[in-house]
């Protein structure tokens, strides 16, 4: 059983009771954990969705710090775009990503990480259901169908102001060459 990049769990401990191998994707550094088999890939584009497909559980354990506020929880939306149950750290657009225990699991401590892998890595169906909710989740308010009629009426009326502006402008600046012509006309008869 392959679980995502994990970090916030004693996965040690883990790997006594279950059997699984860590897969740890574009770390730029060798991670080795004492009696936890660990396979390691660089990033590449085009492997990007495989990468995610390939897993039973994702995880993505993050710091308690300030700056992490600033992301927009992509790796949850990716875990669960693909209908990979995820365990991640209960901070930032996780907690609004994540109803924890329907379409995936916030994990605050140590203890909850451990726990939510435990009964991921234990039940198939407790997998499927949450990567199921997951995938659901994802449909529901981030796939691109839902805001494509969106962004098509911003586009549309950002052309239509920038045509009423677009216009404005060539009169103004129309308007003295035409009178300009017209006293040339005017003069000339």
């Amino acid at each position: 059983m392959d679980a995502g990049c994990g970090g916030g769990a004693d996965l040690a401990c883990l790997a006594q009771r279950f059997e699984f191998t860590l897969k740890i994707v574009g770390a730029g550094r060798l991670v080795q954990i004492p009696g936890v088999e660990v396979r390691q890939e660089p990033w590449t584009l085009t492997k990007d969705v495989s990468f995610f497909q390939d897993l039973d559980i994702g995880v993505y354990p993050l710091p308690d710090e300030p700056w992490i506020l600033g992301k927009i929880g992509f790796k949850t939306i990716q875990y669960m775009a693909v209908g990979v149950p995820c365990v991640v750290s209960g901070i930032g657009r996780n907690c609004e990503i994540v109803q924890d225990g329907v379409n995936g699991f916030l994990a605050h401590s140590d203890e909850e990480w451990h726990d939510c892998l435990a009964r991921l890595l234990s039940d198939a169906a407790l997998r499927c259901r949450l990567g199921l909710a997951g995938r659901r989740t994802v449909e529901e308010r981030f796939a691109m169908q839902r805001y494509v009629p969106t962004y098509v009426d911003i586009f549309h009326k950002a052309a239509g102001e920038l045509q009423g502006e677009i216009l404005d402008l060539w009169a103004q600046q129309s308007a003295p060459a035409l009178s300009v012509q017209m006293e040339v006309a005017q003069g000339t008869e």
